[in-house]
C-alpha cells in the first residue's frame, strides 16, 4: 500500500518493550480450544469457527497507568465479519479500546477506536492503515497516564485523548484499574458495511497471531490501592513531561494521520449529535 503524504521520522516514541513469554502476563480467558500456543510460547493465535466460535486472553493483573503493546498479525483474506480486539477495560466500564474489522479480500482493514469513562463512550475514531496488516506482524500500543491517553500503530500516534476533566468537565479514566484483553470474535451483525457483508465460515478457520505481550504499567494492588495515583520521583518514563502534553511532533503525526487516513470521527459528525461534544 503506497503512503499518501509524508511523515517525519519520530523524536519522541514510547519505550520500546522487550518481547513476553505469553504466560508471563496473560492467560486464555475463554474458548480454550480454538487457541494455539507456538514458538515455545512466544506467540499465540486465537481461532474463529462456525462450530466452536472465538477466543480470547487476558492479563493476570490489573493496571492504573503505563504502558501495554501487542504485535498483531490479522485475519488474512476473506476477512469480513470478524472482529480482533486489543483493548483494556475497568470493572465500571472505563475503556480504552482498539479493534480490528475485517472486510472483503482486496479491501482496507478499518481500525475502529473507542475510549470509555464512567460508562460513556459514543467517542469513535475510524482509519484505515497504510500497510497490510495481515502481512506481517505489526505493534499497537496504549499509553495511559493522568493527563492524556495516547494510541500508538508502530510508534505513530493515532489519537489523543486529552485529560480535560478540569477546563470542561469531560469524564476521563483516572481511578479504575484496568486489565489487557484481546480477542477475535464474530460481528458480521455490524463490523463489515454495516452488518451487509456477513462472515464466510466456508473460509474458516479465520485466524490472529500475537505476539510480543509487552506491558510497562503500575500493577494495582487492592491491599495498596492509592499505590499507582500517589506522585512518584522519579516518575515512570510514561510519566516523564514528554508525554504529559501532545507536543509538536506528535501533533504533526496526528495531522499526517487525520488528512490521509482517517474515515470518522465522532467530532465531525454533525448529523449524529445535535451538539457535539465538549472535548471536540
Amino acid at each position: 500500500m503506497m503512503i499518501a503524504g509524508s511523515l517525519v521520522s519520530a523524536q519522541q516514541t514510547p519505550r520500546r518493550l522487550s518481547d513476553s513469554k505469553f504466560a508471563k502476563n496473560y492467560q486464555v480467558s475463554w474458548g480454550s480450544s480454538n487457541t494455539r500456543l507456538m514458538n515455545r510460547g512466544s506467540q499465540l493465535q486465537l481461532l474463529l469457527t462456525n462450530n466452536t466460535g472465538g477466543s480470547g486472553f487476558a492479563s493476570k493483573n490489573k493496571y492504573l497507568f503505563g504502558y501495554v503493546s501487542m504485535r498483531i498479525k490479522l485475519v488474512a483474506n476473506e476477512s469480513a465479519g470478524t472482529v480482533t480486539t486489543f483493548y483494556m477495560p475497568s470493572k465500571d466500564h472505563d475503556e480504552i479500546d482498539f479493534e480490528f474489522l475485517g472486510n472483503t479480500s482486496g479491501q482496507p482493514y478499518i481500525v475502529h477506536t473507542n475510549i470509555f469513562a464512567n460508562g460513556t463512550g459514543d467517542r469513535e475514531q475510524q482509519i484505515y492503515l497504510w500497510f497490510d496488516p495481515t502481512a506481517d506482524f505489526h505493534t499497537y500500543s496504549i499509553l495511559w497516564n493522568r493527563r492524556q491517553i495516547i494510541l500508538y500503530v508502530d510508534d505513530v500516534p493515532i489519537r489523543v485523548f486529552a485529560n480535560k476533566m478540569a477546563e470542561l468537565g469531560v469524564p476521563f479514566p483516572l481511578t479504575k484499574p484496568m486489565a489487557v484483553y484481546a480477542s477475535l470474535w464474530n460481528g458480521d451483525d455490524w463490523a463489515t458495511r454495516g452488518g451487509l457483508e456477513k462472515i464466510k465460515w466456508n473460509k474458516s478457520p479465520f485466524v490472529a497471531s500475537f505476539r510480543g505481550f509487552g506491558i510497562d504499567a503500575c500493577k494495582w494492588s487492592s491491599s495498596s490501592p492509592r499505590s499507582c495515583t500517589k506522585t512518584r520521583r522519579p516518575p515512570k518514563w510514561w510519566e516523564s513531561s514528554m508525554f504529559l502534553v501532545k507536543d509538536e511532533d506528535t501533533t504533526h503525526k496526528l495531522q499526517w494521520v487525520k488528512d490521509n487516513w482517517m474515515i470518522y470521527d465522532y467530532c465531525k459528525d454533525f448529523k449524529r449529535f445535535l451538539r457535539l461534544p465538549p472535548e471536540c
